[in-house]
């Protein structure tokens, strides 16, 4: 690319000599035989100009969808790997604006920084011949080269602060639009339209204002780059006269340095562009890369064939430096055990639990999994034996089989079996469709009972050692989930329930409460006292 930029730049400086040529010699001299060939010569100059410069747009345009690939695949990927906690901590729109930054660093690697390393290459090459051919409009062309990089020094400091404002102020907005987006309902069902708009009105009027204040910082930039064009410009037509006045140079030199000038501006205009350009795109490399360097999960290395028990010893889970959710926990499980959690909300109850699949960080020598630490065993193996389902399933969009698809190859009659003893199955032939029933984004054409039982089913089909139920049938019907609950109690599997309402719950094997920071077991009689008290 840079060798056809080069094609370009000699193409375009011997082009510049075809004026040059009829005025000094062909016009003077009456060369009407060497016109056309002259003519021709220099049309195919102007040819291969051309083609070079689509050549080498083609390739900038290859150059963009390679960086775009790169960078979108980079980021997702690197989604893919973080942390639970990462996103419990984040907005979704704050996540996603920083795809966008990476958008932004695409746009900036492709059109602008290899623009400017051509547009750089052409401002050398063409002042470099100026040099040769006269001094003094050399020298006009080195003064305003330092006048502007003096310029852009001066101002770099406001520029970055008024760019890394709007690009906040623009991610604030972004995230804010994103968040009502998915609320909207509630917003309309509890009549906070009004308030949502007074908050929509506040966040992107601090957009506008942070965009207005980064415009004029351009603006003014742009003001005084046109001001020393045109001085520049005007300044060697000046010159270039006065020394044909002088019999320094001839009218042919004159058109030439005009022409050359021609191409000269241009690019040292694409070049402050560009600059400027990039300059932004720094910040939003920084926000890209707060992504790309965030730690990833630990996956260990030990893959979990076969989940056969869980041991837990003194295990305390930090708030902060200052405080425990709970701590100095002790806890037996093994394969096929059925379990109970109950506690006030916020006891500690859910993150207890997610501790198991590592939703949550833990330290080494806290839980073990068939005498091993949970830290060494791999991720993925780890979450397809021990699957948490809570009270809100995510479905995508999709058809229902895609959604229940959680592996190659299943067999359609274990679907339809699954799908039965989560007593979903009749729905479902039901809907439109059947299996083929399109799922809209949320799933918003399907009950929160109905997204449940479907959750479950799918969790089901991964064939999993242990399945815990945070709430994650809290809004089944009744009789379905008395159902449900003697299939999950009388199956092979491992079942953690934790749940408020847990009164029909029977032949557990274990029965603990959360109570002052504390796991503690309850006996049969305990439980029962304590049905109904804390649903």
């Amino acid at each position: 690319m840079i060798f056809l930029s080069l094609l370009v730049v000699i193409s375009t400086i011997i082009g510049s000599l075809y004026l040059k040529f009829i005025i000094d010699a062909v016009v003077p001299m009456n060369l009407d035989g060497v016109l056309s060939f002259i003519t021709l010569i220099f049309l195919a100059i102007g040819m291969f100009r051309v083609t070079a410069e689509y050549l080498r747009n083609h390739i900038i345009i290859r150059l963009n969808l390679k960086v775009e690939n790169k960078l979108v695949s980079l980021f997702f990927l690197k989604i893919l790997r973080l942390p639970i906690l990462f996103f419990k901590n984040r907005e979704n729109g704050e996540v996603f604006s920083r795809y966008i930054d990476g958008l932004n660093i695409k746009e900036a690697i492709g059109n602008n920084l290899i623009g400017a390393i051509v547009d750089l290459f052409i401002l050398v090459a063409i002042s470099s011949t100026l040099f040769f051919i006269n001094m003094s409009i050399f020298l006009i062309i080195l003064v305003t080269y330092l006048l502007i990089i003096g310029l852009i020094f001066v101002s770099s400091e406001l520029i970055d602060k008024r760019n890394n404002e709007s690009i906040i102020s623009n991610s604030k907005a972004f995230s804010f639009l994103v968040e009502q987006f998915g609320n909207m309902q509630i917003n309309i069902a509890l009549g906070l339209t009004e308030k949502t708009k007074e908050k929509f009105e506040t966040v992107y009027n601090k957009k506008l204002e942070s965009g207005y204040r980064e415009s004029i910082v351009f603006n003014n930039a742009n003001f005084v780059k046109n001001l020393f064009s045109n001085i520049f410009f005007i300044s060697i037509i000046w010159v270039s006269t006065k020394q044909i006045f002088n019999d320094n140079i001839s009218l042919g030199s004159l058109v030439m340095i005009s022409t050359l000038s021609s191409f000269l501006l241009p690019s040292l205009d694409r070049l402050i562009s560009s600059y400027l350009i990039i300059r932004k795109s720094l910040i939003s490399l920084q926000r890209y890369s707060d992504i790309i360097n965030y730690p990833e999960e630990n996956y260990g290395q030990e893959r979990l064939e076969l989940f056969n028990f869980l041991t837990i010893n003194e295990f305390s889970y930090e708030l902060n430096s200052k405080d425990y959710l709970f701590e100095d926990i002790n806890l037996s499980f093994k394969k096929g055990d059925k379990l109970l959690i109950i506690g006030d909300s916020g006891s500690g109850k859910s993150t207890f639990a997610q501790c198991f699949v590592r939703f949550r960080d833990i330290k080494d020598s806290s839980i073990y999994i068939n005498g091993l630490d949970i830290n060494k065993y791999d991720l993925n193996s780890l979450r397809e034996k021990i699957i948490y389902i809570d009270e809100s399933p995510y479905l995508f969009k999709g058809t229902l089989m895609e959604n229940l698809q959680v592996r190659e190859n299943i067999d359609m009659s274990l679907v339809i079996s699954i799908c039965k003893m989560c007593k979903i199955y009749e729905t479902i032939k039901k809907l439109p469709g059947g299996f083929n029933y399109y799922i809209n984004e949320n799933a918003t054409n399907l009950s929160t009972g109905q997204k449940q039982k479907i959750a479950l089913a799918r969790a089901l089909l991964k064939e999993p050692d242990v399945l815990i139920l945070d709430e994650a049938l809290c809004n089944v019907d009744y009789n379905s989930l008395q159902v449900i609950e003697e299939f999950l109690i009388k199956s092979t599997l491992g079942i953690i329930f934790i749940t408020h309402n847990y009164q029909h719950l029977m032949d557990l094997d274990k029965v603990y409460i959360f109570k002052e920071k504390k796991l503690m077991p309850l006996k049969n009689e305990e439980t029962e006292k304590t049905r109904g008290v804390l649903a």
